[in-house]
């Protein structure tokens, strides 16, 4: 596998287990904090699903 590749991999994990896990992360932080989290992992899942596609063009 390619290192890109396996780098989007575990950074999609990562971004998805904190949208599964959102439900008991929001007891311990502020609102405006997960809307921030939020918003930053909404473009990192957009520039993974880029540079997956990138690297099979």
């Amino acid at each position: 596998m390619d290192d890109g590749l396996l780098c989007n991999v575990i950074s999609f994990l990562v971004i998805m287990s904190y949208f599964f896990g959102r439900p008991f992360v929001i007891k311990y932080i502020p609102e405006w904090l997960d809307y921030f989290i939020v918003i930053i992992l909404a473009f990192a899942t957009g520039w993974n699903l880029v540079d997956v596609i990138s690297l099979y063009l």
